[in-house]
This record gives structure tokens, C-alpha cells and sequence, in this order.
């Protein structure tokens, strides 16, 4: 059976300050928002650690720098045309290993070269022990070279520019589905941002 938990919006701006927030985003971040990234970090890890989203936040706010994430960009098409999103790490083996997967390319043709590369004749003096890790070393490299590039992908953090600033609305994962998180941004942030295109 699972446990209902109750949290206040008191509570939720009382983490907002916890997590450093106030001093960034201050009233720009919507209740929805914060209680996602409060479950996140008290209830479960599914959307990931705060302080990795509060570190993309601090670099969209220019008082911060990412930690090798995309850069920001527009939804470019309906229903979240209008909305921007930032990608932010969610920690764990399954986020590099999708970047390591992303980084190898269509057909994964980075690991096909790996393997060739130290899985040949000229290798064949090396124990079975050394190639595996020549291999891993190169693989790592992969997610690392995209860190370098700033191309590491992960959720996304969900944000509206409006007169010259950013608001945040929610967070979200890529599987979700547009539609998902248009109704999300309708249902939980038009009564905090009526300037929203949702909220006409």
C-alpha cells in the first residue's frame, strides 16, 4: 500500500529557499514545478537529483555554468510551441548508457570502430583482460567527449520567456508525449502565469 504524503505550499517554498531558488528564480517558479522537484528529491529519484536541476537553472539564469547538457532551445512545434526546454542529467547508470548509445552515432557505428580498433591482429599479444578494458576506456570516453561538446541529454525542465525572463513550469522526460506535458503546464500553471498561451 502505498503512503499518501501531504505537502503544503508553505513547505514547498521552504524548499525552494533550501535548494537556492529564492536567490535565482524568485515567484518564477510554479508550485507544480517545485512540487516535482520536492518528490523528486524527497519521494523518489524518477525526475532526478534538485541539485543537478537547480545547477541548469543557475546557468539559464547566467549566475551559473551546465554541466555539459545541450543548450536551451524552443519547442518547435503544437501543442508546447512557445515553451523552451533544458535538459538536465538524471544520475544512474541508465543516463550515461544512453548518452554513451547517443554518442555512438546511427547504427552505432563508434562502437563497431572500438571494437576494430582493439579487437584485431595487431592486439593479439594482449590478454583478453587488457582489450576489455582498452574498450571500456574508449566506450567512457564517448560520454565524456559528449560532456566536453555540451551534448549530454537527460529530462527536460520546462520553461516559459516572458518579458525578458525565464519562468519555470515542470519537469519532464522525453517519453512522456507532447500532449502530456501541454496539459501538465494548462492544469498546473495557468492560475500562477495567466501570460502562458495556454491559459486563453
Amino acid at each position: 500500500m502505498i503512503k499518501q504524503t501531504t505537502v503544503s505550499v508553505e513547505e514547498l517554498r521552504g524548499f525552494a529557499i533550501a535548494v537556492g531558488l529564492d536567490t535565482i528564480a524568485a515567484g518564477r517558479c510554479a508550485t507544480s514545478f517545485l512540487f516535482q522537484l520536492y518528490a523528486g528529491t524527497v519521494l523518489t529519484p524518477a525526475l532526478g537529483a534538485a541539485a543537478k536541476i537547480v545547477a541548469e537553472i543557475r546557468d539559464l539564469e547566467g549566475v551559473g555554468r551546465a554541466v555539459g547538457t545541450k543548450a536551451a532551445e524552443a519547442f518547435k512545434k503544437p501543442p508546447l510551441l512557445g515553451l523552451k526546454k533544458k535538459h538536465y542529467l538524471v544520475g544512474g547508470l541508465p543516463s550515461m548508457g544512453r548518452n554513451i548509445i547517443l554518442a555512438a552515432g546511427k547504427k552505432r557505428v563508434e562502437f563497431r570502430r572500438i571494437a576494430r580498433r582493439h579487437h584485431n591482429p595487431t592486439t593479439a599479444d594482449l590478454s583478453p583482460v587488457a582489450i576489455a578494458k582498452n574498450i571500456a576506456n574508449d566506450v567512457v570516453k564517448l560520454y565524456l567527449d559528449r560532456s566536453r561538446q555540451g551534448r549530454l541529454t537527460g529530462h527536460w525542465i520546462v520553461f516559459a520567456e516572458h518579458e525578458g525572463r525565464n519562468y519555470y513550469l515542470c519537469l519532464a522526460t522525453h517519453e512522456e508525449g507532447d500532449d502530456v506535458i501541454a496539459e501538465r503546464v494548462k492544469n498546473g500553471c495557468c492560475s500562477e502565469f495567466s501570460f502562458l498561451q495556454f491559459c486563453s
